[in-house]
Protein backbone atom coordinates (compact mmCIF):
# COMPACT_ATOMS: atom_id res chain seq x y z
CA UNK A 1 0.00 0.00 0.00
CA UNK A 2 1.59 3.31 -0.90
CA UNK A 3 -0.03 6.85 -1.15
CA UNK A 4 -0.97 8.22 -4.36
CA UNK A 5 -3.24 10.76 -4.28
CA UNK A 6 -4.62 13.24 -1.86
CA UNK A 7 -8.03 15.45 -2.40
CA UNK A 8 -10.26 18.25 -0.47
CA UNK A 9 -13.56 18.62 -1.71
CA UNK A 10 -14.46 20.47 1.41
CA UNK A 11 -12.13 23.33 1.20
CA UNK A 12 -13.26 26.33 -0.29
CA UNK A 13 -11.11 29.20 0.22
CA UNK A 14 -8.19 30.72 -1.72
CA UNK A 15 -5.43 30.84 1.55
CA UNK A 16 -3.53 33.63 1.46
CA UNK A 17 -0.58 33.83 3.99
CA UNK A 18 0.24 37.08 3.90
CA UNK A 19 3.31 38.14 5.60
CA UNK A 20 3.18 42.15 6.70
CA UNK A 21 6.99 41.75 7.64
CA UNK A 22 9.16 40.17 10.05
CA UNK A 23 9.24 42.23 13.13
CA UNK A 24 8.74 40.56 16.04
CA UNK A 25 8.66 40.69 19.31
CA UNK A 26 9.98 37.18 20.27
CA UNK A 27 13.59 35.94 20.04
CA UNK A 28 12.63 32.43 19.49
CA UNK A 29 16.08 30.44 18.65
CA UNK A 30 14.36 28.14 16.00
CA UNK A 31 12.87 30.69 13.99
CA UNK A 32 15.60 32.05 11.13
CA UNK A 33 16.45 35.29 10.29
CA UNK A 34 14.87 34.95 7.47
CA UNK A 35 11.45 34.85 8.89
CA UNK A 36 12.29 37.20 11.71
CA UNK A 37 14.01 40.85 12.65
CA UNK A 38 14.39 44.21 14.40
CA UNK A 39 15.46 46.44 12.13
CA UNK A 40 12.72 46.26 8.83
CA UNK A 41 10.43 49.03 7.59
CA UNK A 42 6.74 48.25 8.49
CA UNK A 43 4.35 48.62 5.02
CA UNK A 44 2.43 51.95 4.61
CA UNK A 45 -1.88 51.72 5.16
CA UNK A 46 -1.63 52.47 1.17
CA UNK A 47 0.91 49.86 0.42
CA UNK A 48 -1.11 47.23 2.01
CA UNK A 49 -5.17 48.64 0.63
CA UNK A 50 -3.63 48.22 -3.15
CA UNK A 51 -2.24 45.03 -2.42
CA UNK A 52 -5.50 44.22 -1.11
CA UNK A 53 -7.22 45.30 -4.06
CA UNK A 54 -5.37 42.96 -6.66
CA UNK A 55 -5.57 40.18 -4.23
CA UNK A 56 -9.44 40.54 -4.65
CA UNK A 57 -8.96 41.14 -8.45
CA UNK A 58 -6.43 38.21 -8.55
CA UNK A 59 -9.41 35.52 -6.57
CA UNK A 60 -12.10 36.50 -9.17
CA UNK A 61 -9.93 35.26 -11.96
CA UNK A 62 -9.30 31.58 -10.55
CA UNK A 63 -13.19 31.83 -9.60
CA UNK A 64 -14.02 32.04 -12.86
CA UNK A 65 -12.92 28.96 -13.74
CA UNK A 66 -13.61 26.79 -10.61
CA UNK A 67 -16.23 24.36 -10.23
CA UNK A 68 -17.30 26.22 -6.64
CA UNK A 69 -15.96 29.99 -5.86
CA UNK A 70 -13.74 29.98 -3.11
CA UNK A 71 -13.91 33.36 -0.91
CA UNK A 72 -10.36 34.93 0.26
CA UNK A 73 -8.81 33.69 3.71
CA UNK A 74 -6.33 36.36 4.51
CA UNK A 75 -4.60 35.11 7.44
CA UNK A 76 -1.80 37.74 8.38
CA UNK A 77 1.26 36.90 9.79
CA UNK A 78 5.24 37.86 10.04
CA UNK A 79 7.56 38.21 12.14
CA UNK A 80 4.58 39.54 14.73
CA UNK A 81 1.66 41.63 12.27
CA UNK A 82 0.31 43.59 15.12
CA UNK A 83 3.63 45.18 15.54
CA UNK A 84 2.63 47.56 11.93
CA UNK A 85 1.03 50.72 13.52
CA UNK A 86 -1.45 50.37 10.13
CA UNK A 87 -2.45 47.02 10.66
CA UNK A 88 -5.38 48.41 12.73
CA UNK A 89 -7.01 50.76 10.46
CA UNK A 90 -6.03 48.06 7.80
CA UNK A 91 -8.38 45.53 9.18
CA UNK A 92 -11.10 48.34 9.37
CA UNK A 93 -10.53 48.96 5.62
CA UNK A 94 -10.97 45.11 4.76
CA UNK A 95 -14.19 45.07 6.90
CA UNK A 96 -15.80 47.78 4.86
CA UNK A 97 -14.17 47.15 1.71
CA UNK A 98 -14.16 43.18 1.79
CA UNK A 99 -16.61 41.62 4.16
CA UNK A 100 -16.98 38.80 1.91
CA UNK A 101 -13.46 37.84 3.26
CA UNK A 102 -12.38 35.82 6.11
CA UNK A 103 -9.91 37.78 7.94
CA UNK A 104 -7.46 35.81 9.96
CA UNK A 105 -4.72 36.23 12.29
CA UNK A 106 -1.42 34.47 12.92
CA UNK A 107 0.49 36.07 15.82
CA UNK A 108 2.81 34.62 19.16
CA UNK A 109 -0.53 36.47 20.96
CA UNK A 110 1.59 38.87 23.09
CA UNK A 111 -0.55 42.06 22.90
CA UNK A 112 -1.82 44.35 24.92
CA UNK A 113 -6.17 43.82 25.98
CA UNK A 114 -7.04 47.12 23.83
CA UNK A 115 -5.08 45.95 20.70
CA UNK A 116 -6.91 42.51 21.32
CA UNK A 117 -10.50 44.07 21.19
CA UNK A 118 -9.27 45.51 17.84
CA UNK A 119 -8.57 42.38 16.81
CA UNK A 120 -11.56 40.84 17.87
CA UNK A 121 -13.89 43.03 16.20
CA UNK A 122 -12.01 43.09 12.87
CA UNK A 123 -11.30 39.48 12.31
CA UNK A 124 -12.88 35.97 11.83
CA UNK A 125 -10.60 34.34 13.80
CA UNK A 126 -7.08 34.08 15.14
CA UNK A 127 -4.00 31.65 15.24
CA UNK A 128 -2.07 31.72 18.32
CA UNK A 129 1.28 30.08 17.73
CA UNK A 130 2.58 29.22 21.29
CA UNK A 131 6.28 29.37 21.90
CA UNK A 132 7.61 27.87 24.83
CA UNK A 133 10.78 30.22 24.33
CA UNK A 134 8.95 33.49 25.19
CA UNK A 135 9.75 35.53 28.54
CA UNK A 136 7.56 34.65 31.39
CA UNK A 137 5.66 37.94 31.64
CA UNK A 138 5.54 37.49 27.15
CA UNK A 139 3.90 34.23 27.50
CA UNK A 140 2.11 34.96 31.01
CA UNK A 141 -0.06 37.96 28.77
CA UNK A 142 -0.45 35.13 25.82
CA UNK A 143 -2.54 32.83 28.55
CA UNK A 144 -4.62 35.98 29.53
CA UNK A 145 -5.35 36.88 26.28
CA UNK A 146 -5.99 33.17 25.70
CA UNK A 147 -8.31 33.47 28.17
CA UNK A 148 -10.11 36.27 27.50
CA UNK A 149 -10.58 35.13 24.00
CA UNK A 150 -12.34 31.75 25.34
CA UNK A 151 -13.78 34.03 27.67
CA UNK A 152 -15.62 35.92 24.72
CA UNK A 153 -16.66 33.24 22.36
CA UNK A 154 -14.47 34.42 20.15
CA UNK A 155 -12.96 31.88 17.55
CA UNK A 156 -8.85 30.92 17.96
CA UNK A 157 -6.84 27.88 17.94
CA UNK A 158 -3.06 27.34 19.13
CA UNK A 159 -0.50 25.82 17.21
CA UNK A 160 1.92 24.58 19.81
CA UNK A 161 5.19 24.54 18.97
CA UNK A 162 6.40 20.83 20.81
CA UNK A 163 10.20 21.92 21.95
CA UNK A 164 13.14 18.93 22.35
CA UNK A 165 13.91 20.15 25.35
CA UNK A 166 12.06 18.22 28.27
CA UNK A 167 10.74 21.22 30.20
CA UNK A 168 9.25 22.79 27.63
CA UNK A 169 8.23 19.82 25.62
CA UNK A 170 6.19 19.53 29.08
CA UNK A 171 5.00 22.84 29.07
CA UNK A 172 3.60 22.15 25.77
CA UNK A 173 1.74 18.90 27.05
CA UNK A 174 -0.12 21.57 29.76
CA UNK A 175 -0.83 23.75 27.44
CA UNK A 176 -2.79 21.11 25.26
CA UNK A 177 -4.35 19.48 28.36
CA UNK A 178 -5.96 23.01 28.90
CA UNK A 179 -7.26 23.51 25.60
CA UNK A 180 -8.55 19.56 26.28
CA UNK A 181 -10.25 21.06 28.93
CA UNK A 182 -11.64 23.74 27.67
CA UNK A 183 -12.36 22.63 24.13
CA UNK A 184 -10.00 25.04 22.28
CA UNK A 185 -8.79 23.55 19.02
CA UNK A 186 -4.90 22.76 19.04
CA UNK A 187 -2.76 21.53 16.56
CA UNK A 188 0.92 19.85 18.09
CA UNK A 189 3.51 21.14 15.36
CA UNK A 190 7.00 19.15 14.96
CA UNK A 191 9.42 22.30 14.78
CA UNK A 192 11.49 22.40 11.12
CA UNK A 193 9.83 22.36 8.25
CA UNK A 194 12.86 22.71 5.90
CA UNK A 195 14.46 20.21 3.64
CA UNK A 196 17.94 20.63 4.63
CA UNK A 197 17.89 19.18 7.80
CA UNK A 198 21.09 18.77 8.49
CA UNK A 199 22.12 22.20 8.21
CA UNK A 200 18.41 23.00 10.31
CA UNK A 201 19.99 20.29 13.17
CA UNK A 202 23.02 22.32 13.31
CA UNK A 203 21.35 25.97 13.23
CA UNK A 204 18.33 24.92 15.54
CA UNK A 205 15.75 25.15 13.33
CA UNK A 206 15.04 21.68 13.09
CA UNK A 207 14.44 19.45 16.43
CA UNK A 208 15.20 16.31 17.17
CA UNK A 209 13.18 14.06 19.54
CA UNK A 210 13.64 11.38 21.45
CA UNK A 211 11.81 7.91 20.49
CA UNK A 212 9.24 8.65 23.27
CA UNK A 213 8.41 11.66 21.92
CA UNK A 214 8.15 10.86 18.51
CA UNK A 215 5.63 7.83 19.91
CA UNK A 216 3.89 10.06 21.46
CA UNK A 217 3.21 11.94 18.74
CA UNK A 218 2.62 9.20 16.52
CA UNK A 219 -0.28 7.84 19.17
CA UNK A 220 -1.77 11.54 19.29
CA UNK A 221 -2.69 11.44 15.48
CA UNK A 222 -3.30 8.07 15.26
CA UNK A 223 -6.20 8.85 18.21
CA UNK A 224 -7.17 11.47 17.12
CA UNK A 225 -7.68 9.96 13.41
CA UNK A 226 -10.05 7.60 15.33
CA UNK A 227 -12.16 9.74 17.22
CA UNK A 228 -12.51 12.22 13.74
CA UNK A 229 -11.48 15.16 15.41
CA UNK A 230 -12.47 14.76 18.93
CA UNK A 231 -9.52 14.78 21.74
CA UNK A 232 -7.32 12.57 21.35
CA UNK A 233 -6.75 11.23 24.41
CA UNK A 234 -5.44 13.06 28.29
CA UNK A 235 -2.67 14.87 26.84
CA UNK A 236 -1.07 14.34 30.02
CA UNK A 237 -0.65 11.19 29.46
CA UNK A 238 2.20 12.66 27.36
CA UNK A 239 4.50 14.44 30.02
CA UNK A 240 7.68 13.45 30.41
CA UNK A 241 8.41 11.61 33.46
CA UNK A 242 11.87 11.44 35.53
CA UNK A 243 11.96 7.65 35.15
CA UNK A 244 11.42 7.77 31.70
CA UNK A 245 14.10 10.30 31.11
CA UNK A 246 16.87 8.05 32.94
CA UNK A 247 15.78 5.59 30.13
CA UNK A 248 16.06 8.10 27.41
CA UNK A 249 18.59 6.41 24.51
CA UNK A 250 21.75 8.87 23.56
CA UNK A 251 21.24 11.78 21.54
CA UNK A 252 22.34 10.25 18.82
CA UNK A 253 19.69 8.08 19.05
CA UNK A 254 16.82 10.81 18.56
CA UNK A 255 15.39 11.51 15.15
CA UNK A 256 13.77 14.03 13.24
CA UNK A 257 10.40 15.09 14.22
CA UNK A 258 9.37 15.78 10.18
CA UNK A 259 10.39 12.61 9.62
CA UNK A 260 7.15 10.84 10.94
CA UNK A 261 4.65 13.00 8.15
CA UNK A 262 2.35 15.32 9.45
CA UNK A 263 -1.07 16.36 9.78
CA UNK A 264 -2.98 19.23 7.66
CA UNK A 265 -2.33 22.55 9.42
CA UNK A 266 -5.96 23.00 9.74
CA UNK A 267 -6.82 19.87 10.93
CA UNK A 268 -9.18 19.18 8.27
CA UNK A 269 -9.49 16.08 6.79
CA UNK A 270 -8.22 14.88 3.51
CA UNK A 271 -9.41 11.86 1.06
CA UNK A 272 -6.62 9.79 0.51
CA UNK A 273 -5.91 7.21 -2.27
CA UNK A 274 -3.46 4.20 -1.43
CA UNK A 275 -3.53 2.46 -4.81
CA UNK A 276 -6.99 1.56 -5.75
CA UNK A 277 -8.59 2.72 -2.05
CA UNK A 278 -9.66 6.03 -1.22
CA UNK A 279 -9.75 6.68 3.03
CA UNK A 280 -10.34 9.66 5.26
CA UNK A 281 -7.33 10.98 7.64
CA UNK A 282 -5.86 13.92 8.86
CA UNK A 283 -2.10 12.70 9.24
CA UNK A 284 0.01 11.82 6.11
CA UNK A 285 3.10 9.47 7.19
CA UNK A 286 4.71 10.19 4.05
CA UNK A 287 5.36 13.76 2.92
CA UNK A 288 7.37 13.39 -0.01
CA UNK A 289 5.47 14.28 -3.06
CA UNK A 290 8.36 14.91 -5.66
CA UNK A 291 7.70 14.74 -9.36
CA UNK A 292 3.46 15.09 -8.41
CA UNK A 293 1.05 17.32 -9.75
CA UNK A 294 -0.22 19.73 -7.41
CA UNK A 295 -2.94 22.30 -7.53
CA UNK A 296 -1.10 24.63 -5.05
CA UNK A 297 -1.47 27.33 -6.95
CA UNK A 298 -5.16 27.05 -6.68
CA UNK A 299 -5.36 27.03 -3.25
CA UNK A 300 -2.46 29.30 -1.54
CA UNK A 301 -1.02 32.15 -2.36
CA UNK A 302 2.03 33.64 -0.27
CA UNK A 303 2.54 37.98 -0.10
CA UNK A 304 6.12 39.05 1.42
CA UNK A 305 4.90 42.62 1.94
CA UNK A 306 8.57 43.56 3.10
CA UNK A 307 11.02 42.37 0.42
CA UNK A 308 8.10 42.69 -2.57
CA UNK A 309 7.78 39.25 -3.58
CA UNK A 310 4.51 36.93 -4.13
CA UNK A 311 4.66 33.10 -4.27
CA UNK A 312 2.28 30.44 -4.47
CA UNK A 313 3.36 29.25 -1.20
CA UNK A 314 5.32 30.12 1.57
CA UNK A 315 7.29 26.51 2.00
CA UNK A 316 6.50 24.81 -1.03
CA UNK A 317 7.73 28.03 -3.37
CA UNK A 318 7.22 26.35 -6.96
CA UNK A 319 5.54 28.06 -9.55
CA UNK A 320 3.57 27.25 -12.68
CA UNK A 321 7.69 27.29 -14.85
CA UNK A 322 8.36 24.38 -12.30
CA UNK A 323 10.69 26.24 -10.86
CA UNK A 324 11.39 27.82 -7.49
CA UNK A 325 10.69 31.13 -7.06
CA UNK A 326 8.37 34.09 -6.90
CA UNK A 327 5.50 34.73 -9.44
CA UNK A 328 5.55 38.33 -9.53
CA UNK A 329 6.45 42.00 -7.47
CA UNK A 330 3.76 42.78 -5.18
CA UNK A 331 4.32 46.49 -6.23
CA UNK A 332 3.76 44.61 -9.77
CA UNK A 333 0.91 42.52 -9.05
CA UNK A 334 -2.01 44.17 -11.36
CA UNK A 335 0.31 43.19 -14.39
CA UNK A 336 0.64 39.76 -12.92
CA UNK A 337 -2.71 39.50 -13.06
CA UNK A 338 -3.21 40.77 -16.45
CA UNK A 339 -0.88 37.83 -17.73
CA UNK A 340 -2.86 35.32 -15.38
CA UNK A 341 -6.50 36.77 -17.01
CA UNK A 342 -4.76 36.13 -20.73
CA UNK A 343 -3.68 32.67 -19.58
CA UNK A 344 -7.08 31.66 -18.46
CA UNK A 345 -8.65 32.92 -21.22
CA UNK A 346 -6.61 30.09 -23.52
CA UNK A 347 -8.75 27.43 -21.25
CA UNK A 348 -5.30 26.19 -20.53
CA UNK A 349 -2.88 26.24 -17.67
CA UNK A 350 -0.04 24.52 -16.25
CA UNK A 351 0.24 21.66 -13.43
CA UNK A 352 2.55 22.39 -11.28
CA UNK A 353 4.88 19.56 -10.77
CA UNK A 354 6.88 19.08 -7.39
CA UNK A 355 10.73 19.05 -7.12
CA UNK A 356 11.03 19.02 -4.05
CA UNK A 357 11.69 15.95 -1.20
CA UNK A 358 9.49 17.43 1.22
CA UNK A 359 6.15 18.99 2.13
CA UNK A 360 6.28 21.40 4.68
CA UNK A 361 2.81 22.71 4.72
CA UNK A 362 -0.26 22.08 1.54
CA UNK A 363 -0.34 18.62 1.75
CA UNK A 364 -3.82 18.69 2.21
CA UNK A 365 -3.67 20.78 -1.74
CA UNK A 366 -5.21 17.91 -4.04
CA UNK A 367 -2.48 15.97 -5.96
CA UNK A 368 -1.44 13.11 -7.66
CA UNK A 369 1.33 10.90 -8.24
CA UNK A 370 0.28 9.45 -11.56
CA UNK A 371 -1.00 12.01 -14.38
CA UNK A 372 -4.16 10.11 -15.16
CA UNK A 373 -5.16 10.43 -11.74
CA UNK A 374 -4.19 13.86 -11.54
CA UNK A 375 -5.96 14.76 -14.51
CA UNK A 376 -9.13 13.39 -12.91
CA UNK A 377 -8.95 15.21 -10.05
CA UNK A 378 -7.98 18.33 -11.37
CA UNK A 379 -11.16 18.77 -13.62
CA UNK A 380 -13.46 17.93 -10.58
CA UNK A 381 -12.06 21.04 -9.73
CA UNK A 382 -11.75 22.94 -12.33
CA UNK A 383 -14.10 21.99 -15.44
CA UNK A 384 -13.55 24.97 -17.65
CA UNK A 385 -9.54 24.74 -17.86
CA UNK A 386 -7.50 22.22 -19.32
CA UNK A 387 -4.18 20.84 -17.52
CA UNK A 388 -1.11 21.02 -19.31
CA UNK A 389 1.61 18.89 -17.98
CA UNK A 390 4.94 20.71 -17.09
CA UNK A 391 8.29 18.88 -16.75
CA UNK A 392 9.83 18.72 -13.11
CA UNK A 393 12.80 21.26 -12.92
CA UNK A 394 16.08 20.73 -10.87
CA UNK A 395 15.89 23.47 -7.67
CA UNK A 396 17.37 26.98 -8.54
CA UNK A 397 17.83 28.45 -4.50
CA UNK A 398 18.43 31.67 -5.78
CA UNK A 399 14.33 31.44 -5.83
CA UNK A 400 14.01 30.19 -2.35
CA UNK A 401 12.08 32.50 -0.01
CA UNK A 402 15.58 32.62 1.88
CA UNK A 403 18.10 33.64 -0.53
CA UNK A 404 15.17 36.05 -1.90
CA UNK A 405 15.28 37.91 1.53
CA UNK A 406 18.55 37.68 2.54
CA UNK A 407 19.74 39.08 -0.61
CA UNK A 408 16.91 42.14 0.20
CA UNK A 409 18.88 41.89 3.47
CA UNK A 410 22.01 42.54 2.21
CA UNK A 411 21.16 45.04 -0.48
CA UNK A 412 19.68 47.09 2.38
CA UNK A 413 22.58 46.78 4.31
CA UNK A 414 21.62 44.15 7.27
CA UNK A 415 23.69 41.29 6.14
CA UNK A 416 22.51 38.21 7.99
CA UNK A 417 24.51 35.56 6.33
Amino acid sequence: MSLCAIDDKTEKQLMVIWDLGRRCTFACSYCPPHRKNNWSKTASLDELIATADNLERYSEIYNEKRDKKFRVAASFTGGEPTVNPSFFKFLEYLQVEYPHWKRTLTTNGFYSDRKLRIVMANTNFTTVSWHCEGTEPQKKQVRKNLQTMLDQGYGFKINIMFHEQDNYYNECIALAQWCDDNGVQYTPRIIGDQDDTTQGIKDKTVHEYTPLQIAWMKNYWKAKSDKHGQPAHEASNMLIRPKETDQRPKTNQKSVGQKIGRPCCGGRDLELKDDDTWTTGSFVENNNFKGWSCMINWYFLYIHQEVNQIWHHQTCQVNMEGEIGPICKVSEFDKYCDKLQITMNTGKIPYITCPKTHCGCGLCVPKAKHRGLADEIFKSHAPGIIPEPMPMKDIDTRGTLKSVVYKFDKDNGNETI
